[in-house]
């Protein structure tokens, strides 16, 4: 039947589709684990597809839209900035509204510590909805009293996580006039049953009943993962990371199964405003900083704008930018990854003793960090940068001096701090030398390297003869990354012990659209080979992070300067045991730089590329019948990109010869893209050349007027 019960463990558990089903023949009810899903009363529903239509996981790109400006935010008053979560910014939202007369939503504790959304339309009742709640709430019958609401001409304010948004926004039909929103930076949600057990738990120890719990409270140790509680007799304080219930939330196995999908997990919001913890507040502002804490606020929308606005009066602000906003915010990248625990967390959570059997180690690391003053801790921090790889970042440099500032600015900006940036200029005749040595100047982790002009290969290895990081990775002096680009591919290495790791996809600079999942697949040395040889992966040695030890032996050939990285990866692939690729974009690709090898032809350039593709077929030493079609695949990509560069930069009269070769190869051998593991796009492309060769040059005429960059002859 077509109805909501398709949507299965997708569900977020909005209960958007309870509420606007008409014929009532929709209940949610709660599955094993404590987590509510939709059961459909199959013999009433008249398949009207009013769920489908209300749903947020069947309307996830609804709604959406990129930060128009960043702010650091902490509330004036200290008495709400001590009861809010960070610094208070969805506080100050729901203030601003209920004095322009409105009413607002969020999730609020009842007497029994349940978790679920009410309306508040005093102040009185706002402190109900100012602290962080870690566990999912009820959204009850909050979309249709919004609706009511709305009706009445009364303005509402919406707070929650982005999936309960989306599915109010679902729900009404698209957004509303007098409707304000604000969406929370999510983790994820641990199930109520979950807390319930946990709190029954906690009578226990405290022998009494809780009466109020407060997971991020400011009391002893400011801002920061200190839960507190109180009984009627006891007053109880522990670090998050510590307990039963907060560790578990931290390592994020006990979230709802659409957690780890969330199709919000990333910088295209559906609130008005967002709000989060500015994390990196110390470094990036460091006076603003408070040990009460910070808010960062995302303003998404004109409403969101006007929202900012009645609530500016009641803080003190700061502008940033989204990078610095986004320092240890990982699910504005992606979702939170689904651990091997997961499977079995919720098996015996019908157990009288599920929390006392839950696990939580000694953690000496953080029981250390309990017994020191919170300024020590901070010390420490700021000294050891709480990393112990260092990866070195390679960065060649040749007369790019119209780039080079914004690469090193994004490098240096990195949310993890334990980088070595080897800076190699290679005997650049334009400004790029000094803006290298003015950067090494600012920040100590910079080192540059001036050498005589030989090549990016030759400025490449010189990098890696310097360095001593633990890892190594590389940027292209005209390119710029994401403040997560090392620590992406960091985190793939060490959580899969992978030799290399990688992202399959990149931003083109006119293209910042981040994919809405992640797919990490987890590669053999063959495997990976024949995923490069078949362009599934990047060509270039951009876009990924290699153990040290695996370059020992492998270096970029000096005589080669076309297709260096192709040649580099391929070696450093066959000698790895695992390769791990995700696919979230962190690297800007600049397609408009009019002196990149890209859009400069020369004949010298052509013969150096495919003389690159022989020298990997020659050191080759995987033997097997897959190899041998992802090398066929290769040299036909090869070639056809090559009679792409000859159309474009109108080259074929004065080069008969090579012209001829490769329009033959690029004709003849184009179907190999059928018979390898190769993209959609590229096997699209083959058929099209195989058919009619002249469009593919003619499609890339038309993006030259988009990068105002043509294919020039050198």
């Amino acid at each position: 039947m077509e109805n909501i019960s398709r949507i299965k463990e997708k569900c977020v558990g909005c209960k958007s589709c309870e509420q606007s089903c008409p014929k009532h023949c929709i209940s949610m009810e709660e599955n094993k684990e404590g987590f509510w899903y939709p059961v459909v009363d199959e013999k009433n529903c008249v398949e009207c597809g009013k769920c489908l239509k209300t749903c947020p996981v069947e309307n996830a790109e609804q709604h959406r839209n990129t930060p128009q400006t960043v702010w650091a935010w902490r509330n004036k008053n200290d008495v709400d900035l001590m009861k809010s979560a960070s610094g208070g910014a969805a506080d100050s939202a729901a203030k601003a509204v209920l004095q322009m007369g409105g009413v607002v939503y969020g999730a609020a504790y009842d007497e029994q510590l349940v978790v679920s959304h009410i309306e508040i339309e005093s102040n009185v009742r706002r402190e109900k909805v100012q602290s962080s709640k870690y566990v999912q709430s009820d959204p009850n019958n909050s979309y249709s009293k919004v609706k009511q609401r709305l009706a009445e001409g009364k303005k509402v304010l919406y707070t929650g996580t982005p999936c309960q948004i989306a599915g109010l926004y679902a729900f009404l039909g698209g957004d509303k006039p007098n409707l304000y929103t604000v969406d929370l930076i999510c983790h994820g949600v641990p199930s109520p049953k979950f807390f319930k057990k946990y709190i029954e738990y906690q009578n226990r120890q405290t022998d009494g009943r809780v009466i109020y719990f407060n997971f991020r409270s400011k009391d002893k140790r400011g801002w920061g993962t200190q839960y507190l509680l109180k009984t009627k007799t006891k007053t109880k304080t522990k670090t998050l990371s510590l307990d039963r219930y907060g560790k578990h939330f931290m390592d994020g196995d006990c979230y709802r199964e659409s957690c780890y999908q969330c199709a919000y997990a990333n910088t295209s919001r559906v609130g008005d405003i967002t709000v989060g913890d500015f994390w990196g507040i110390a470094k990036s502002h460091p006076g603003f900083n408070s040990p009460k804490g910070v808010s960062s606020v995302f303003v998404n929308t004109e409403k969101g704008q006007e929202l900012f606005e009645e609530m500016k009066p009641f803080a003190e602000t700061e502008s940033a930018t989204l990078e610095e906003a986004m320092v240890k915010q990982g699910n504005l990248v992606k979702p939170s990854d689904r651990p091997i625990s997961r499977d079995t967390f919720y098996k015996h959570i019908d157990d009288v003793n599920f929390i006392e059997d839950i696990p939580v180690g000694l953690q000496l690391k953080e029981r250390i960090k309990t017994m020191l003053p919170a300024k020590t801790v901070q010390f420490i921090k700021q000294k050891l940068g709480g990393v112990t790889n260092k990866v070195s970042v390679i960065i060649p440099v040749y007369n790019v001096e119209q780039f080079l500032g914004k690469c090193i600015e994004s490098v240096c900006a990195q949310n993890y701090r334990n980088l070595e940036i080897i800076l190699v200029d290679d005997g650049s005749t334009d400004n790029s030398g000094e803006i290298c040595d003015a950067f090494a100047k600012k920040d100590d982790r910079i080192q540059v390297i001036h050498k005589r002009n030989a090549g990016v290969s030759a400025a490449r290895n010189s990098g890696i003869e310097a360095c001593t990081g633990d890892y190594i990775c590389f940027v292209d002096g005209d390119d710029y990354v994401m403040t997560d680009y090392v620590s992406y591919m960091l985190a793939l290495g060490i959580t899969y012990d992978a030799d290399i790791a990688l992202t399959t996809q990149m931003f083109g600079n006119f293209d910042e659209e981040q994919n809405q999942k992640d797919d990490i697949k987890v590669w053999t040395g063959e495997d990976a080979v024949e995923a490069i040889l078949c362009y599934k992966v990047p060509i270039g040695c951009y876009c990924k992070l290699f153990k040290r030890e695996i370059l020992e032996a492998t270096r970029f050939i000096p005589e080669i300067y076309i297709g260096e990285g192709f040649n580099f990866n391929v070696d450093a692939f066959q000698k790895s045991n695992r390769v791990v690729a995700g696919k979230m974009k962190t690297y800007y690709y600049r397609r408009d730089n009019p002196t990149s090898a890209m859009t400069r032809f020369s004949i010298k350039k052509c013969e150096c590329g495919l003389q690159a593709l022989e020298i990997i077929k020659s050191n080759l030493k995987f033997s097997s019948d897959r190899i041998g079609r992802a090398w066929e695949f290769a040299n036909w990509r090869t070639h056809s990109d090559f009679y792409d560069m000859f159309v474009l930069a109108d080259a074929r009269k004065e080069y008969p010869d090579v012209y001829r070769k490769c329009l033959n190869i690029t004709r003849k051998n184009a179907l190999i893209a059928l018979n390898v593991p190769t993209t959609k796009q590229n096997k699209i492309r083959a058929i099209v050349m195989w058919i009619c060769p002249q469009i593919i040059p003619f499609a890339m005429k038309l993006r030259e007027q988009r990068y105002k960059v043509a294919v020039t002859h050198r």
